[in-house]
């Protein structure tokens, strides 16, 4: 199945750098398929945030799907961390 996660970056994000980042976050991270290829999608500009959607899928939601979001989600803010990115 697919799993949509919901980014906001702060508005003043390099965009690219931000899209690279979130798959260069869910590489990696145990459950997430290589195949289908994850994906970022800009959504919108919010009046306090960019935000951002990066689409992964797993093989076996019946093992459940928090533990992979958290996965995802914690490599997200460490490479954020790492690059200035604000949330």
């Amino acid at each position: 199945i697919r799993l949509d996660l919901p980014i906001r970056a702060s508005l003043d994000s390099d965009v690219k750098l931000v899209m690279k980042l979130l798959l260069q976050a869910s590489q990696g991270v145990p459950r997430v398929l290589s195949s289908p290829v994850p994906g970022t999608r800009l959504l919108r500009f919010g009046e306090n945030a960019i935000e951002f959607e990066l689409r992964i899928w797993i093989g076996d939601p019946q093992n459940g799907i928090s533990q992979v979001k958290s996965d995802v989600y914690v490599r997200i803010w460490e490479l954020f961390k790492e690059h200035n990115i604000k949330i």
